[in-house]
This record gives C-alpha cells, structure tokens and sequence, in this order.
C-alpha cells in the first residue's frame, strides 16, 4: 500500500489544479465586486500545485526516450 504522505501523484496534482483555479477564480471575482469571501485559503490549492508541479518533474523528469508523434510521422 503506498504511503499517503509520499510526493504527491499525477492524480493529486491533478486535483489540486481543478480544484485550485476555479476557488482562485472565484476569489479573483469576489475581490473584484467587493464581495468578502474569506481569507487567502482559496489561494492554497493553486499555489501547491504551482509549487508541487515544477519538483514533480525535476524529481520525477521528462521521458526523452520516446520521440514525438510529430516526429515520428516523418
């Protein structure tokens, strides 16, 4: 069983993108008509997945091995 607390997957980065840019979104437009919605927590999903997604591929990496569609097709 994998440990819960590991580096996140690409399932939970995921998530934490779908969920973070719509609050992000939302808060944006609160702001914008003077409407308090609450503190900066709707910036703490978004912001871990700016953070967490970068890491992920420096630790993680880019697969160089395969060449891409585009350039296979020539």
């Amino acid at each position: 069983m994998p440990n819960p607390l590991s580096i996140p997957t690409g399932t939970t980065l995921v998530a934490l993108g779908l969920i973070g840019y719509p609050l992000l979104l939302l808060k944006m437009l609160s702001d914008f008509f003077n409407i308090y919605i609450g503190g900066g927590f709707l910036y703490i999903p978004g912001a871990l997945f700016e953070l967490l997604v970068p890491l992920w591929l420096l630790v993680k990496g880019f697969n160089l091995t395969e060449k891409p569609a585009s350039a296979e097709a020539n």
